[in-house]
């Protein structure tokens, strides 16, 4: 059953983005590492000198790009695209 589940879902999601699709902007690569990177919003914010509220217009803005709905599927979905290979520094 859990085959299943996750072949289903690999299936949505694969079909759905594409690795060459995917357009973001430095600042959106520069937030979705550091979310991969277990920082909070709060964090982000104060690293980056920005306000949370912009963090978390970011953050919507890359979950709607990569075609998922929480943080846990922005994660799975930008290292499963590669996304995050690139990433040599720890923030």
């Amino acid at each position: 059953m859990l085959t299943s589940f996750q072949s289903s879902t690999t299936a949505s999601t694969t079909s759905r983005i594409s690795s060459h699709e995917i357009r973001m902007s430095n600042r959106e690569q520069e937030i979705l590492h550091l979310i991969a990177f277990e920082h909070t919003a709060k964090e982000i914010a104060s690293k980056l000198f920005i306000s949370y509220e912009t963090v978390n217009s970011h953050r919507k803005n890359i979950m709607t790009k990569l075609g998922v709905r929480n943080t846990a599927g922005m994660v799975r979905v930008a290292f499963e695209n590669q996304l995050l290979i690139a990433c040599t520094r720890k923030y």
